[in-house]
């Protein structure tokens, strides 16, 4: 019976120190996006709103359905409709204006005779049209500005995306992990059920033990639910993220936590990986240019600006207006009828505070500059830190794969001693112990590595394929 006990303590121990945060991950545990698209096709569906998905198939889900993401698409419009704005040089501008009031007849006393009711209708009508031609390079550094704004909002979508790939991958691993765990932890408690039905029938220990080996299975049954709920949950978690409905439900097409694949390159392959394609990398590369081009066009303020115009008025009153001493259209404030076509060269000098404003900018550029190298800097020692990680973590999958397949061979050779008759019973107790706690350690080991390569992705600013 101290054996049955040892086997128990072995089994819960593996149950409670089941990396149940890392399951859930950051992804549950951030603000989730649900956006119910039609799924398009991805995944199988088995009928009634189920859908057996691969880790493939989440990934291209939630980067066609998820909110946030899609929120970044308006963003990107927005942004190129600024940029379609600042297009302005030949594109003639349109104003117009039309006002229409009762007047004085009497332009002498006008006030006396407005008052007294003397008075007759008025409408003026204004037509103008004007044409930039030039800024002296102004225009063409607002438009360089404008699309520096559509690259950075290209670059937070990705940025959103490559998180949301890395969220979605962890989701996945942690809900494979809490499937296994459960199974050995269901296998666990039927060979204890069967252990009590044998001590129900020979009676060869004492009531006291037989109750101590209940409340074990107990408390293993207890650590399957909590294994059981912890695994829904992020299964729910997952489905959210893919944008599915809240009456939809999901079967994953893997059936065991295996260590995921990847071709690993050097570190220095990484670290120019990552300054290359990492979008947190181009934002501040753009960030910079952004400052440098403000920078640029407030020195160009200076320069004057150059446009074409022209204008046509007219004006009426229902009745003449009397003692109005001026009679010729340019100057007559009632009934007129006037145009003009001209160019406008126009600016402003103030040199002091365009000084002002000029070094201002460029300080904020220098310090653009040491900002980016600091965090240029920050990526390669998160992309060192994570590398080492994931290396660390492979070579554990490696010793936990050998210890497990040593344990199976341990158990085989004491099962094999006891058949023959020269094995102890203890010994093989031992081994069983030891494939259980090796095989807990195995995926333990293999969740670890799983999301730590999808963190180390993360940090390279790999994508997957749907996003190219």
């Amino acid at each position: 019976m101290r054996r049955n006990a040892l086997y128990l303590k072995w089994i819960i121990l593996l149950l409670v120190l089941g990396p149940w945060s890392l399951v859930l991950g950051p992804a549950f545990a951030q603000e989730t996006s649900i956006s119910v698209t039609p799924l398009g096709g991805a995944g199988q569906s088995n009928g009634g709103g189920s859908h057996r998905l691969s880790l493939k198939d989440c990934l291209d889900m939630a980067l066609a359905n998820n909110a946030r993401l899609a929120s970044k698409d308006y963003a990107i419009e927005g942004a190129q409709w600024k940029y379609a704005e600042t297009k302005v040089h030949g594109v003639p501008i349109f104003e117009y204006s039309n006002k229409s009031a009762p007047v004085p007849r009497d332009a002498r006393t006008a006030a006396r005779s407005f008052f007294e009711g003397d008075v007759t209708f008025f409408n003026a009508s204004r037509f103008a049209v004007g044409m930039p031609l030039t800024g002296f390079g102004q225009l063409s550094v607002v438009q360089d500005l404008a699309r520096k704004g559509i690259e950075a909002a290209r670059a937070e979508k990705a940025r959103d995306a490559v998180r949301l790939q890395s969220d979605i991958k962890q989701l996945y691993y942690g809900v494979l992990l809490s499937q296994d765990l459960r199974e050995l932890g269901e296998d666990a408690v039927r060979k204890i059920e069967d252990q009590l039905e044998k001590e129900e029938e020979t009676r060869e220990h004492s009531p006291y033990e037989i109750l101590k080996l209940k409340v074990f299975k107990l408390e293993l049954e207890k650590r399957v639910q909590e294994a059981a709920t912890k695994g829904d949950m992020a299964k729910e978690a997952l489905k959210l993220q893919v944008g599915l409905g809240e009456h939809e439900s999901i079967a994953l097409a893997s059936s065991n936590l295996e260590p995921a694949h990847h071709d690993f390159k050097t570190l220095e392959q990484y670290l120019e990986e990552a300054v290359a394609v990492r979008p947190d990398s181009n934002l501040v590369d753009i960030g910079v240019a952004a400052k440098r081009l403000e920078f640029d066009l407030e020195k160009k303020k200076l320069l004057p600006r150059l446009g074409l115009g022209g204008f046509f008025e007219i004006a009426r009153t229902a009745q003449e207006i009397r003692n109005v001493s001026t009679t010729d259209a340019f100057v007559n404030p009632f009934n007129y009828m006037r145009a003009g076509l001209g160019i406008e060269i126009k600016g402003t000098l103030d040199f002091k505070q365009a000084h002002s404003r000029i070094n201002r900018l460029e300080s904020e550029y220098q310090k653009a500059q040491l900002e980016r190298a600091f965090a240029k800097q920050g990526i390669e020692l998160e992309v060192k830190e994570s590398f080492g990680e994931v290396k660390r973590l492979k070579e554990s999958v490696v010793m936990a794969e050998q210890k497990q397949r040593m344990a199976r061979q341990m158990m085989f050779l004491s099962k094999s001693n006891i058949e023959v008759g020269v094995g102890e019973e203890q010994e093989y107790t031992d081994a069983l112990q030891l494939v259980l706690a090796s095989r807990g350690e195995y995926l333990k080991t293999v969740f670890d590595y799983n999301t730590a390569l999808a963190k180390f992705e993360e940090k390279i600013g790999r994508k997957n394929h749907a996003m190219e």
